[in-house]
């Protein structure tokens, strides 16, 4: 295997990844009047997304909102992005790599600041 292939090579990564704990709510639209919320743990972050452990698999591609505490006074934040991976951790875990949209970016870069 290409080492550059791994999701965990930090060689294959356009930013570094920052340690983070936080709980997360991921909100998955469907067919449903109200969208599915899932809880998650973000496990860590960059610039431009978030890595995340949820109970459930969410396919590549997917596109999801996130709704974290933001940084001042616990209001939550709502951001969106698009799952670029999903790997099966076993016992019902998943660890997923959400790459949030480009306009979410100035907001995410303003929580980091203040958070990590």
């Amino acid at each position: 295997m290409n080492p550059e292939d791994d999701q965990d090579n930090p060689l294959r990564r356009k930013h570094p990844r920052t340690p983070h704990v936080s709980r997360l709510h991921i909100l998955l639209p469907g067919e449903a009047e109200t969208p599915e919320d899932l809880m998650g743990s973000v496990v860590d972050v960059s610039p431009e997304g978030l890595g995340v452990l949820t109970s459930k698999a969410i396919p590549d591609g997917h596109t999801v909102q996130v709704v974290m505490d933001g940084p001042s006074l616990g209001l939550p934040v709502n951001l969106r992005g698009t799952v670029r991976w999903c790997k099966d951790e076993g016992e019902d875990t998943y660890f997923l790599g959400i790459r949030l949209h480009e306009e979410e970016l100035p907001l995410w870069h303003d929580i980091l600041l203040d958070t990590v």
